[in-house]
């Protein structure tokens, strides 16, 4: 991390990523992982095995909500991560979309519109890095 707000560019398969890590269902190990930085999502997700590894299992799981995604309209498995450190903050009892697509591209997920509606981004190529910033004002959820 450059700063508080500040981080570097980094490009997977000309897509923006973002670094964050993860941590199990017991909150208790962790892993990083890389999210695409996705406007174009409502909710952020991770892959199916990424869930598994944290101890979710998405086929015995209950809360489906159906989006329509780049492969068409999909039910998919709902899970809460009980923390994820996006950006140098730390998200607690955070909720994530498990999707095997993320899988067979071969990205570890997506943070969406969930996360990204709460902060003003400001991406400089230039410079190589994304500035992100809490809004201070009218914190909504999409």
């Amino acid at each position: 991390m450059i700063s508080n707000n500040l981080i570097p560019i980094k490009f997977k398969d000309k897509q923006i990523i973002i670094d964050c890590v993860i941590y199990d269902i017991n909150n208790t190990n962790f892993r990083s992982i890389s999210l695409v930085l996705d406007t174009g999502a409502t909710i952020s997700g991770i892959s199916e095995n990424i869930a598994v590894e944290l101890g979710y299992d998405p086929s015995q799981l209950d809360h489906f909500e159906e989006f329509a995604t780049a492969g068409g309209t999909q039910e998919l498995p709902m899970i809460t991560v009980s923390q994820i450190d996006i950006a140098g903050s730390r998200y607690k009892d955070f909720t994530l979309l498990c999707n095997r697509y993320f899988d067979e591209n071969y990205i570890d997920g997506v943070l969406g519109l969930d996360f990204l509606i709460n902060y003003d981004i400001l991406i400089n190529f230039t410079d190589g890095y994304i500035q992100i910033t809490k809004r201070k004002d009218y914190i909504i959820t999409p």
